[in-house]
């Protein structure tokens, strides 16, 4: 492969994703061992950000004169929300902080394709002003901190007329923005840009085929990569579109296939060779979800369902040893029905039902909690932040796996940027500083380090430049591919399309669906292209695109999924006929019309709950209960028709 040969040379490879950059590392480490090599030369393979990003900080360090400083994603974030939130135009707005997010990608669009912002001012629009008087401010926000951001990267090196001293080569480019492109037109003019031919995959098959859903489509694919591993392929991709929205459902799927066991309470850990490449937020982890729990039930805002949540933690000191006593004193929570708890009243809570390691854990985040300061900057609630998380003996006491290891380390990464919005952010109050940290978590995915996996599910976007052995690209119906044209909500259409955005044009849309078939089909040896044939009633058709390729039926040979399996292989269980209850020991029993009413709908739970005294645990519930709001309204209307 020619460009293993031009990173043995010692040419830097910059690619389009932080996958492919792992991917790449991977091949040239199979290549130098199929070549005999027992040690190498470590490739410099890395992300065209990261690259951007590490030349700004060397060309910092060798100049004399200082540099601006350059912005965190984090510290991004912060400026366009004080930006749109004190501007004219944001003060009307019911979300600032969403039209935040779209300004800054605007921001970032404008640079890509070379816009200057003096063209928004000829043209008068709500959207324009709104940008134009947004990017302005942030502009002049920045020339006072004396730093630029991200978006302006490319027009430095420009402008600097910067040039890299070792060769580099592009990987996994559909296309390349023109302020990338001036760039690499430049450093190939001055011999640093070496060219690497795509490496086509051998001449293979191309198939077309429907499946009866979105959901079959997929258990379709997840049953053709293991066909696939299973006749020697050693990787194998699946492309799905939407798959952030759809993550839970695709690894459901695949698990289920590969796995059919493993989705059970005492099932044992067992890697499958699946890895689902869409990094949920931090903030739904589990060991993060906790520590949010308990920072939030320190603003004194806390309900029963957030201190149920904590009775029933792993990552709370105690956990395992009063295990006994929190379930119980969960029970008594749910009875109570106490809307309003903090960590003194969950102290007292605690102590009552017997929890005394929570209890004493309490009691040092109430004693740490009246030190607080009002305000205080990021740094120092990071601090506070940290503290009071060990007061409660979070993570737990309990050894973590691998994963909890590196959320954890991933959150102290996340608590630190949290502490850099000095320059950028005011002085907080606890509960703002929470809020702040909070988005943090959630604008950061992480996906845990695994060993290698044979199948890779992956997004469209993410998976260009990727070679596998065989591919599967789901939901190529007519109204998905080629996508409808989506052109940026602030930037002036007229502007976006004589800038060449591809988005903002049924006809770019189209060239760029054109350029990714193309490239899927030359990305392995065997291709299935798919679509789902219905959603819900309505039917849906196969792009116009996919004409040109073989159309197949789904193939009958396949693996059966859990719940097949446990129907195949349920037990036959043995017959006890037990037709005598307890025994009524009062002389009437009790329960009046509702014996008749549960006997009719379901015999058995009437004698669950008349005959056995089977309870249900009480549902926690915002504000008055079911059962009371029936008894007020009952009392209400007794009192409203005695009077009239």
């Amino acid at each position: 492969m020619q460009l293993y040969s031009l990173l043995e040379q010692g040419v830097v490879a910059l690619t389009a994703s932080r996958r492919l950059a792992h991917a790449i590392r991977l091949g040239f480490a199979q290549h130098a061992q199929a070549r005999g090599l027992a040690v190498w030369r470590t490739p410099q393979v890395l992300p065209w950000s990261t690259w951007l990003h590490e030349q700004r900080l060397a060309a910092r360090a060798a100049q004399q004169r200082k540099l601006e400083g350059l912005l965190t994603a984090a510290q991004a974030r912060v400026l366009w929300d004080e930006v749109v939130a004190k501007s004219r135009s944001g003060s009307s707005l019911l979300m600032p902080s969403n039209a935040a997010r779209l300004a800054a990608r605007s921001w970032q669009l404008l640079h890509d394709y070379l816009i200057p912002l003096d063209r928004l001012e000829h043209i008068d629009t709500e959207e324009s002003r709104a940008l134009l008087e947004w990017c302005r401010a942030f502009e002049r926000r920045c020339q006072a901190l004396g730093v630029i951001d991200g978006a302006r990267l490319t027009h430095w090196l420009f402008e600097t007329q910067f040039v890299p001293e070792e060769r580099v080569v592009l990987a996994g480019f559909d296309m390349l923005v023109p302020a990338v492109q001036r760039l690499v037109d430049r450093w190939r003019a001055c011999g640093r840009v070496a060219d690497a031919e795509a490496t086509a995959a051998a001449e293979g098959s191309v198939e077309v085929l429907g499946a009866a859903d979105a959901t079959a489509e997929i258990e379709l694919a997840a049953q053709w990569a293991r066909s696939q591993l299973e006749n020697g392929a050693t990787s194998v991709g699946v492309i799905v579109g939407d798959l952030q929205s759809r993550r839970e459902e695709v690894q459901r799927v695949f698990e289920d296939v590969f796995a059919p066991g493993r989705r059970h309470a005492q099932a044992p850990e067992t890697e499958i060779p699946v890895v689902v490449a869409a990094p949920p937020p931090l903030a739904t982890y589990p060991l993060v979800d906790a520590a949010l729990l308990v920072l939030r039930l320190a603003t004194g805002e806390g309900d029963s369902k957030l201190v149920g949540r904590i009775l029933r933690s792993p990552f709370v000191e105690g956990a395992i040893a009063e295990r006994s006593e929190r379930a119980i004193a969960d029970q008594e929570l749910r009875k109570r029905q106490r809307d309003e708890w903090s960590w003194a009243s969950l102290e007292r809570w605690a102590a009552l039902q017997r929890c005394n390691a929570l209890a004493l854990a309490a009691r040092g985040v109430v004693a740490a909690l009246r030190s607080l300061p009002r305000q205080a900057l990021p740094s120092e609630w990071a601090e506070r932040f940290y503290g009071l998380l060990a007061l409660v003996g979070w993570p737990g006491e309990r050894t973590l796996t691998s994963v909890e290891h590196q959320v954890l380390a991933k959150f102290q990464d996340a608590l630190a940027q949290f502490g850099s919005l000095d320059p950028v952010a005011p002085r907080l109050t606890f509960a703002q500083a929470l809020r702040r940290f909070e988005e943090l978590l959630r604008d950061t995915p992480f996906e845990p380090e695994t060993t290698g996996a044979s199948v890779v599910v992956i997004d469209a976007t993410t998976s260009a430049g990727m070679q596998f052995d065989a591919l599967w690209v789901t939901g190529l119906q007519a109204d998905r591919f080629p996508a409808p044209a989506s052109p940026d909500p602030l930037i002036p259409l007229e502007l976006q399309r004589t800038a060449g955005m591809p988005q903002a044009s049924a006809d770019g849309s189209l060239h760029f669906a054109r350029a990714q078939l193309s490239r899927w089909t030359r990305s392995a040896q065997r291709v299935v292209l798919s679509w789902p044939e219905h959603e819900g009633d309505a039917e849906l058709t196969m792009s116009p695109l996919l004409t040109q390729f073989a159309r197949v039926e789904p193939r009958a040979e396949r693996t059966a999924t859990l719940r097949e399996l446990l129907f195949a292989n349920r037990p036959q269980l043995e017959v006890i006929v037990d037709d005598r209850a307890p025994p009524v020991t009062s002389a009437r029993a009790s329960g009046g019309a509702r014996i008749l009413e549960l006997q009719s709908r379901c015999p058995f739970r009437a004698y669950a709950e008349l005959r056995l005294e089977a309870t249900a645990l009480e549902r926690v519930s915002i504000g008055v209960d079911p059962a009371d709001r029936g008894g007020i309204l009952h009392d209400v209307l007794h009192e409203i028709w005695a009077q009239l």
